[in-house]
């Protein structure tokens, strides 16, 4: 019977996905989302787990986030659900299916997003006293957040359904933790030689990640660009003065900073990358 870590197992969330992988419980391929609000990919398990299960007196259905796992690669976020139920009298047999829900971060209104290997009935076997079944879906989009919608069914030694429940399980925020490089203040400083200005210019980094390659900053004064300055690397939640030589800001003209005007850096967001301020 396959497992499912309840918490990320030795070597960290790109090992666990590995192993995971190899055991056959994620899958390997991308699949769409129908949801016009996640352009993105999910991949639901193909090799859901199960198990017969000895319940606790009087448990009542359940429906668990067992494990929400966020990273920056889109291949190393997913999430692992169970649920849980225990025979009532006269049942024989057992069911529930999972659906996926989908919401973005700011309203939490969720939404059914059909998915290759969700969806469909789960029976346990004939007999048993309890019923667990375990779902994984992998490659999530962020930022986003994900449950299931669980619903359980008990059936008679004829197959006749004679109870049923619908549970929802907890919720997985997943971050989008890319850096986001923003231009902060700009500022016109004096210069030792006439008609020539210095410049600073700060750069932060707002996202959750380190930028760890190199990147561009641009400036432009009374609209002529300056030659580039380059920052080697810069931390997440750090910032880094940048100056500039350039001949005076005229009046009724502009300055207009850039940070990373090739676009070599992915980021959360670019519309934050440029700040013109008047002179």
């Amino acid at each position: 019977m396959t497992q499912i870590h309840p918490h990320p197992p030795p070597g960290g969330p790109r090992r666990a996905l590995r192993r995971a992988l190899a055991a056959g419980l994620l899958a390997a391929a991308a699949y769409p989302l129908a949801l016009a609000t996640l352009p993105a990919a999910a991949a639901p398990s193909h090799r859901p787990s199960w198990a017969a299960v000895t319940p606790a007196p009087g448990s009542a259905p359940a429906a668990t986030l067992e494990h929400c796992q966020d990273a920056l690669a889109a291949s190393h976020r997913y999430a692992a659900f169970s649920a849980q139920m225990t025979a009532v009298p006269g049942a024989t047999r057992m069911g529930v299916r999972f659906e996926l829900l989908a919401s973005t971060l700011r309203g939490h209104v969720f939404h059914h997003v059909p998915a290759p290997g969700l969806g469909r009935w789960e029976r346990s076997k004939s007999g048993v006293a309890g019923f667990e079944f375990r779902q994984v879906v992998a490659n999530l989009p962020a930022p986003r957040a994900f449950r299931v919608e669980v619903s359980f069914r008990w059936y008679d030694s004829r197959g006749r359904l004679i109870r049923h429940r619908r549970l929802r399980s907890a919720i997985c925020q997943l971050a989008d933790v890319r850096p986001n490089l923003v231009v902060g203040r700009v500022a016109q400083l004096s210069a030792e030689e006439p008609g020539l200005a210095r410049y600073a210019v700060v750069i932060r980094n707002d996202g959750l990640t380190d930028v760890r390659s190199p990147f561009d900053v641009a400036l432009s004064v009374n609209g002529s660009a300056q030659p580039a300055q380059s920052v080697a690397s810069l931390g997440a939640g750090q910032a880094e003065t940048v100056t500039f030589v350039a001949a005076a800001c005229q009046p009724s003209s502009t300055i207009v900073a850039t940070v990373d005007p090739r676009a070599v850096i992915d980021e959360t967001t670019r519309t934050d990358n440029s700040r013109r301020v008047a002179c």
